[in-house]
């Protein structure tokens, strides 16, 4: 009897753990934009005196990217706070005077800047574009991409 005891409660642990599962992202927001900084460890190049940064977007949504000019990069200063670091003459406030991708796109592109020895992410500030190409009413979503570490 014990045996089977244990039985029906492994049975129950499996299955409550697989809805849980099933559930996990339902309070999540959608993600219309990916980006994936591969590789996640990059080193300052001192010819260039920058540091390379090779990214892929992914779009599963016509979306209009705030900014023409690509990601913002931001700064771990403590651990899970960011911040976003403000080049000399960059516009701190989020332009919607960018370009709109297309459901499905998916693109490589690279990026240098000056950066020092740390941990960062890639934000992309953008807003999804409705059916007629006009942007959807709403606030501007954000979508950040994995950490990155660079060495000297």
């Amino acid at each position: 009897m014990h045996q089977s005891l244990r039985v029906n409660f492994a049975s129950c642990f499996l299955i409550a753990a697989v809805a849980l599962a099933g559930c996990s992202g339902g309070n999540e927001q959608q993600r219309e934009l990916d980006i994936q900084v591969s590789p996640d460890t990059v080193r300052f190049d001192p010819e260039m005196q920058s540091v390379p940064i090779l990214y892929t977007m992914r779009s599963t949504a016509a979306v209009e990217l705030w900014d023409p000019l690509g990601p913002s990069i931001q700064t771990e200063f403590s651990t899970g706070s960011w911040t976003t670091l403000v080049e000399s003459g960059a516009d701190v406030q989020p332009c919607p005077c960018g370009f709109t991708i297309s459901s499905g796109y998916s693109g490589q592109r690279i990026v240098a800047r000056p950066l020092n020895p740390g941990r960062y992410r890639l934000r992309a500030a953008y807003r999804r574009s409705d059916p007629t190409n006009v942007t959807a009413a709403g606030a501007s979503l954000e979508a950040f991409s994995n950490a990155f570490v660079v060495l000297p």
